[in-house]
């Protein structure tokens, strides 16, 4: 189960696949206190009985099963184990070849059959919200003669990667099965987990002994990478192009900081380009929540601090169009980012606006055109499955 949050509200949503003997697929969703209440009841391997739930189309972008439909469970849905012995398959897989990735779309679901040659370290990762998630990346090779970089987000493989470790210091090479990966393009073509994705180690499928034969053979010895050197780490340079890619696919399930060279097309303005800030100190370091003037003397008022002050801050906070020869992006910039782009502090740029309108305009306009070195903080919302990426500039610096 995850939380989901944006300027709408909040809630909490629990899916889950399932397989039936007959080798179909379907997805089932549930929300808030349906998700509570389903959620401790579904166990992966599981067989249950599922009545009185709503069928209506998937959503292909996010839903991978080869059924047309999903199944929405409600308050009054019933989920019981089954009792009965079923033979029905854990899990059904619909392999691509590694080789084929550059023909696919960006923000496709597949899985892959592969042998992992490399596993990198936990990584720690800040998510948006100020939570922390784990990524471990790997190296995943298979009988097309080709490898990618495989990124596993969260508790996703966290008993199989240990035991993957494991068999590596053994000096064995298990063939891997993932199901449910998302294509990406940070560094030519990548793969990441997805929240129903499944890693399993030596599965009982034909195309594990296909590509167990293939290794063994030395297939691997001359193997050419999908994913460069890029490998979607952070602080590293891309395109804009790169960055609307990854954007749409949907597959940044942590927070990047990317460093992007572009030239600002277009600054939006139209409600102003900074806001009036708390001055209040909390100690070492300022408020900086947006302040209001109210009651008869016009004074300001900061909720968070709950005091008044007779002046405030002026701080920037704008949203900029920065284009390269790849594409165009919407960047949210703040304070030390605007005073690079503006030439001054909000504060000068304010007292230009309450008295020289024309000179305000001015520089406003002269800083359309200029390029910049613009690391972008890159992180993701949720809601109802849909992952739109929120790309803010911490920081700038002009071409030299």
């Amino acid at each position: 189960m995850r939380k989901w949050h944006n300027a709408r509200g909040e809630g909490k949503v629990f899916s889950f696949d399932v397989v039936d003997e007959h080798q179909g697929e379907i997805r089932l969703t549930c929300f808030n206190q349906v998700a509570e209440k389903f959620e401790p009841m579904v166990q992966v391997g599981g067989v249950y009985v599922i009545s009185k739930g709503s069928l209506k189309p998937k959503r292909k972008e996010f839903n991978n099963t080869n059924s047309d439909y999903e199944i929405s469970l409600e308050l009054s849905s019933v989920v019981e184990e089954c009792s009965e012995e079923v033979d029905i398959p854990r899990v059904i897989y619909q392999f691509s070849k590694v080789r084929d990735l550059q023909e696919m779309d960006f923000g496709s679901v597949m899985d892959i059959c592969g042998i992992p040659e490399t596993i990198g370290e936990a990584a720690v990762i800040m998510r948006r919200d100020g939570t922390e998630t784990q990524k471990r990346t790997m190296t995943v090779v298979d009988d097309s003669g080709c490898s990618v970089e495989v990124t596993a987000w969260g508790t996703i493989g966290a008993e199989t990667i240990p035991q993957l470790e494991q068999m590596f210091q053994q000096g064995l090479r298990p063939v891997v099965a993932f199901k449910g990966l998302r294509l990406g393009n940070f560094g030519g073509r990548s793969l990441s987990t997805i929240s129903s994705s499944q890693i399993n180690i030596d599965p009982e499928v034909p195309e594990a002994a296909a590509v167990r034969n293939w290794y063994a053979q030395g297939g691997a010895q001359n193997k050419t990478s999908l994913t460069t050197a890029y490998g979607g780490r952070a602080d590293k340079k891309c395109t804009f192009g790169m960055l609307k890619d990854e954007q749409s696919s949907g597959s940044l399930p942590g927070t990047l900081f990317l460093q992007v060279t572009g030239t600002i097309s277009f600054i939006r303005s139209d409600s102003g380009v900074m806001y009036p800030a708390c001055p209040r100190m909390n100690g070492e370091r300022a408020c900086n929540k947006k302040m209001r003037q109210e009651g008869q003397d016009e004074k300001w008022y900061c909720e968070k601090c709950q005091s008044e002050s007779p002046t405030v801050d002026w701080r920037y906070i704008f949203s900029i169009l920065a284009m390269d020869h790849t594409s165009a992006c919407w960047l949210s910039l703040f304070n030390e980012a605007g005073e690079s782009i503006f030439g001054m502090t909000a504060n000068q740029l304010k007292d230009l606006q309450d008295n020289n309108t024309l000179e305000y305009e001015r520089v406003v306009s002269a800083a359309n055109f200029k390029t910049f070195h613009f690391k972008v903080r890159v992180a993701e919302d949720t809601y109802n499955d849909e992952r739109p990426a929120l790309m803010r500039c911490g920081a700038l610096s002009a071409l030299p």
